[in-house]
């Protein structure tokens, strides 16, 4: 691997090791007990989301989405949909889906003239893996692994590759002040997810945007932090992500504008009791 890859991957890497290493020493608060939330909730998120990996704009997005919190299934908007398949003290496999906003290529100016970016389902296995875990802290390595399908629903639906998402978290629960939950995670897809937002063909080839072959490969990190805060019948979360993609393998597309997006995300959550 050359010198200056090396350098730039301790660079991105650092600051998140002494961050991680900071709130990883923090003492366990002991403290009256946490609020219950109910199993079934609904819930109203906005945030800031970048039109594509890479894209030099974004918008903002409104999301109603439904929570159910099962000793099997859970389903939020913050970690989609996720099934228990197995845990124990150490290991936890399961499954999750995700999902991705489509975005209309007349209001990108890179992708003006090419189709649509349509919804992209992912789904697929992931697997942690607990180095710590006490009643206010939680170390894991997270590698999920999902299968990605891009559709409008009605006339196009294609397979979009495969996304491997290795990374490390660290979780921390204050009742005073909820959960803090710390992310620095890797993306690396396959050539069809690279080709869908970065592949430029001879036919879309303009003279400001010249045709480009996308590769698979490695797309970015991500070091971003989340926030539970729950109240009496309800909860507010909220997320913010810095996505690195200065290393990416198809950082020469003309569709790749810009090597840092950035996303924000606000959600409130109202639990639902049984009659």
């Amino acid at each position: 691997m050359p010198i200056g890859l090396v350098e730039k991957i301790k660079g991105r890497a650092s600051w998140f090791v002494l961050f991680f290493v900071f709130f990883a020493c923090l003492p366990d608060v002991s403290s009256a007990a946490s609020l219950a939330p109910s199993r079934w909730g609904l819930g109203l998120g906005t945030g800031w989301l970048s039109d594509y990996p890479g894209a030099a704009q974004g918008r903002i997005r409104f999301l109603p989405f439904p929570v159910y919190r099962g000793s099997i299934l859970r389903v939020d908007r913050i970690s989609g949909v996720s099934g228990d398949v197995y845990h124990d003290s150490k290991l936890d496999f399961s499954w999750n889906f995700i999902f991705q906003f489509p975005t209309n290529s007349a209001s990108i100016p890179a992708r003006e003239g090419m189709p649509n970016l349509d919804w992209m389902l992912s789904l697929g296995p992931q697997m942690k893996y607990y180095f710590y875990r006490s009643a206010h802290h939680k170390t894991f390595f997270r590698f999920p692994v999902r299968f990605n399908t891009c559709t409008n629903f009605s006339t196009r639906t294609q397979f979009c590759g495969v996304a491997f998402n290795p990374g490390f978290r660290h979780s921390m629960w204050y009742p005073s002040v909820g959960e803090f939950t710390f992310r620095w995670e890797a993306f690396s897809h396959t050539s069809e997810f690279q080709k869908y937002f970065y592949e430029v063909e001879s036919k879309y080839a303009t003279a400001t945007r010249s045709a480009y072959h996308a590769r698979a490969g490695f797309l970015g990190f991500v070091y971003g932090v989340s926030h539970a805060l729950p109240f009496e019948g309800w909860t507010l979360s909220s997320s913010a992500n810095i996505y690195d993609y200065s290393l990416a393998i198809n950082q020469k597309s003309p569709l790749f504008v810009h090597k840092t997006n950035y996303a924000f995300f606000v959600a409130v959550t109202f639990d639902i009791k049984p009659i």
